[in-house]
């Protein structure tokens, strides 16, 4: 009995022996399906990325073309019409009717062939013109204010000559008439203006009357 006991026991064993090493080769084949796959999923990326970089230099030769072409085309917009493309661009639909265009380019490049070659220093004579215009007009406006002040100063002192003037005038006035009547033992006499409008261009009459004679102008 006891070495029927052994015998079955070493059988179950082998059984389990068995069972855990069929488990391992299952395992096995599914670590190797595994790592198939990740190596087929590298290769993939791989090749993929090769794509995205082959791309990536088409992109970078394109780019580089349609960077020539935009430089070459604005230099030629500037040169032939003076225009600036951003400045095109923003007036101008982005789509247009390639022979309206056309048509309308024919129109006028024999516009331009008719005014004569351009003379491409207009924008520079004419920024000078417009600097010396305001330099001009900066002056003049300083000449304004400066003969309105100084017609003030005229004003000022033709009004303190008038004052001035009328009080000599009747200060002399009177030391005529005195005199006058101390010389002659009575009598009248006086000054006159011979405008009183304006006594800065006025003349000055003498009007006398002597005792027992008429009035008399002796100016």
């Amino acid at each position: 009995e006891s070495g029927q006991k052994a015998c079955a026991e070493v059988i179950f064993q082998r059984d389990d022996q068995h069972k855990v090493l069929e488990q391992c080769k299952t395992d096995r084949h599914q670590i190797v399906a595994d790592v198939n796959a990740l190596e087929k999923n590298s290769r993939d990326l791989r090749r993929q990325n090769q794509d995205l970089q082959a791309k990536l230099h088409e992109l970078q030769i394109k780019q580089t073309h349609c960077s020539y072409e935009s430089e070459t085309k604005s230099k030629y917009l500037w040169e032939n019409y003076g225009l600036v493309w951003d400045a095109v661009k923003s007036e101008y639909a982005e789509t247009v009717n390639i022979e309206e265009a056309e048509e309308k380019l024919g129109v006028l490049r024999e516009e331009m062939k008719a005014m004569g070659p351009v003379n491409m220093g207009a924008v520079a004579e004419y920024e000078r013109v417009c600097q010396r215009f305001e330099f001009l007009s900066a002056q003049a406006q300083d000449l304004e204010q400066a003969q309105v002040a100084l017609l003030q100063v005229i004003s000022e002192m033709d009004s303190t000559m008038r004052k001035q003037f009328m009080e000599a005038f009747q200060a002399i006035d009177r030391h005529f008439s005195t005199v006058f009547q101390e010389l002659f033992e009575g009598g009248h006499a006086q000054l006159q203006l011979t405008n009183k409008e304006d006594v800065l261009e006025t003349g000055v009459e003498i009007i006398a009357q002597p005792p027992g004679k008429k009035l008399q102008n002796l100016s």
